[in-house]
């Protein structure tokens, strides 16, 4: 018995009731947008697959099974589910979450950079998806790995600095009682914040 097996993994529009895994066997739909712990979400060897939730709503995989004889598919008796249980399908189940372990990585590092958009404006990552046209299946070119771009990391502009000076031991006894600080840097925060509160507010 011959049996072929494809499977495609990706991301495509956001819409969380239909992201998923879709099974096929012979060309007939037995699963579809499957969000469970039958197609890998939530376990996965060495590195672990989250439980679906919104931020994974762009993915989308599909397999398909094609046998010269139905007896070779994982299927259930009455065709209408996929069967758990077959070797078959728990093989290719471990090749189907090593197939969306990348995906969701880019999914992750979208919504880190969808984040940070809040601040700074878009990224690459949601400009490369914004740009990105559909493509059917039959029309997509073999690859093995999935790839994205990088997404860029954006330097945090530093919004404080520190302050260093030396004073007396005396003066400094003196205001660090007046100001009832329990050490130098509550001094040294408290005379700043004097000085801008008193003067600076005031100019």
């Amino acid at each position: 018995m011959r049996l072929r097996v494809g499977i495609f993994a990706g991301v495509t529009k956001s819409d969380p009731e239909r992201a998923g895994w879709y099974v096929f066997c012979n060309g007939r739909l037995i699963l579809g947008a499957d969000q469970s712990e039958r197609t890998g979400w939530g376990e996965g060897h060495g590195k672990k697959i989250p439980r679906f939730h919104n931020q994974f709503a762009r993915f989308r995989g599909y397999v398909f099974f094609d046998a010269d004889r139905p007896v070779a598919l994982p299927w259930n008796t009455t065709k209408t589910d996929v069967d758990y249980n077959s070797a078959t399908f728990q093989d290719i189940r471990g090749k189907m979450i090593v197939a969306m372990r990348p995906i969701i990585d880019f999914l992750n590092e979208l919504d880190h950079e969808n984040t940070e958009a809040k601040v700074s404006g878009p990224g690459i990552l949601a400009k490369t998806v914004s740009a990105a046209s559909p493509t059917p299946l039959e029309a997509l070119k073999f690859r093995t790995t999935f790839a994205a771009p990088l997404r860029e990391k954006r330097k945090k502009e530093k919004t404080s600095k520190r302050i260093s000076y030396e004073r007396p031991i005396p003066q400094i006894t003196r205001v660090k009682a007046s100001l009832s600080a329990k050490n130098l840097r509550e001094v040294g925060e408290g005379t700043f914040d004097y000085y801008y509160r008193v003067v600076c507010k005031g100019q």
